[in-house]
């Protein structure tokens, strides 16, 4: 359908002038379609032309305005009406345009800042792997629309029509956001471990020492294998330490979400377990990784410690403790 006779008559005239159009009625042209057709219009050489590319552009937005003043998108089909159709949003709004731009600035904030906070080097090579894919496929896209390199038939990431690309494209964002949730995961599981064995020894130290509870109703056994303890009721923090440490290293069953391995590491069942509040702020990362948990007798208080260095979803070290009343405070 022609809309605007004087616009089809210089578009003719221009893709005639640089050869764009190709007849061959004797040995016919075969479409992605499956039909056979005499003639081949090679779009793609209007690109090199700006004064016939803009013309068309103007020509493509006019028509629009007039007879589609409802359309808000415009779609170029691949991959040669790809740029027209960002030459045609272009004419029709900047604001437009800009806002596009925009949201891909923000995807690459977005997914830079995920790698950046990601706990492990694979997380954050695949962050910024899939990030710079689909920025630089946007950036080639839009310098082929603007003249500014040759163009390569790659599509304009979200917004081109393909299917088998925007599943590419969704799924790489799929694995971005997957890697800052599974930093953030690491996070919450390092701080589950903190609470729930915390929340043990204090559970069992009230049940055993007030109620009477424990073997000759005085103190409690950490039995565990080829380990086996008994703390007193009358324990300061010390022995609490020094058995949950031996405990809990035995039982393995707390896994480091940072490593895979034991959550409560060999040193802790070797380490001194007497620590002043002071002392606790100042225990360095590199004597409690992320994801390891410690035991400690607070000092002259008659309290135990669990402390944990938890991290967080920056990728930093962030120390967390909790402390419980010693056995002798029941």
């Amino acid at each position: 359908m022609i809309y605007d006779v004087d616009i089809a008559k210089q578009i003719a005239k221009s893709l005639l002038q640089i050869n764009a159009i190709i007849l061959q009625p004797e040995n016919p042209f075969k479409w992605a379609s499956g039909w056979n057709s005499p003639i081949y219009c090679d779009n793609r050489k209007t690109l090199s032309y700006p004064e016939i590319r803009t013309h068309i552009k103007q020509g493509l937005a006019a028509i629009i305005k007039s007879h589609y003043q409802g359309a808000n998108i415009i779609a170029g089909v691949a991959t040669a009406g790809i740029p027209h159709g960002a030459l045609v949003a272009e004419e029709l709004g900047l604001v437009g345009s800009l806002l596009t731009i925009s949201l891909y600035a923000v995807f690459g904030w977005a997914g830079f800042t995920i790698a950046l906070r990601c706990t492990d080097a694979f997380g954050k090579r695949l962050a910024v792997g899939f990030t710079v894919l689909v920025l630089s496929q946007a950036t080639l896209n839009l310098s082929a629309v603007l003249g500014l390199a040759p163009l390569t038939g790659v599509p304009l990431p979200f917004i081109s029509f393909g299917g088998s690309h925007l599943v590419t494209a969704l799924a790489a964002v799929g694995v971005v956001a997957y890697s800052g949730y599974t930093s953030g995961a690491k996070v919450q599981t390092a701080k589950a471990n903190l609470k729930t064995i915390a929340s043990w020894l204090s559970a069992e130290s009230s049940k055993v020492c007030t109620a009477k509870q424990g073997p000759s109703n005085n103190g409690m056994f950490f039995e565990n294998g080829n380990f086996n303890t008994f703390v007193k009721c009358s324990d300061d923090g010390t022995a609490l330490a020094y058995s949950a440490s031996h405990f809990f290293y035995k039982n393995g069953k707390f896994k480091n979400p940072y490593t895979g391995g034991n959550a409560i590491p060999n040193k802790a069942v070797s380490s001194s377990f007497n620590i002043t509040r002071n002392g606790l702020k100042t225990v360095s990362s590199s004597y409690v990784a992320k994801g390891e948990i410690m035991f400690f007798n607070l000092g002259g208080e008659g309290m135990a410690v669990v402390f944990s260095n938890v991290g967080d979803t920056n990728g930093s070290d962030k120390k967390e403790w909790i402390i419980i009343p010693a056995p002798s405070n029941f």
